[in-house]
């Protein structure tokens, strides 16, 4: 069997109402291309420590890309995995960025040369 195109990391701390969101965004995905790792925290690490922490599993990622996905975002896109693998497939590219949506601030990050506003651009815009 052939490696995955996408290794998506969603990490949890005590919020199982946000991962179900989460993981229910992800198995509605219409293409299967991808590893999906649900890693338990057992403390709020930040941001650098999620990584740290994803580095440190013995869990093998195998996707071609990785995903940072956290239980309290969600994939509203079902065809999210599908178009990043076309994007992937047409340029071979070493990093992707994603636009991502924020329910109070609509799409993000806003038209590029508009400076960012708070977190427009996070780690949810990059795989």
């Amino acid at each position: 069997m052939s490696s995955p195109f996408l290794t998506i990391i969603t990490r949890t701390y005590k919020r199982p109402g946000l991962l179900r969101r989460c993981v229910n965004s992800v198995l509605a995905q219409s293409c299967d291309d991808y590893q999906f790792v649900i890693l338990y925290d057992e403390v709020e690490r930040g941001i650098q420590g999620s990584f740290e922490y994803a580095a440190s599993e013995p869990e093998p990622y195998t996707g071609r890309y990785i995903y940072m996905l956290d239980d309290d975002n969600e994939l509203c896109d079902p065809d999210f995995v599908k178009r990043l693998r076309d994007v992937a497939n047409e340029y071979d590219p070493d990093v992707i960025m994603v636009q991502a949506q924020h329910p109070d601030l609509g799409d993000i990050p806003r038209p590029w040369g508009i400076r960012p506003v708070g977190g427009m651009v996070d780690l949810a815009c990059f795989v």
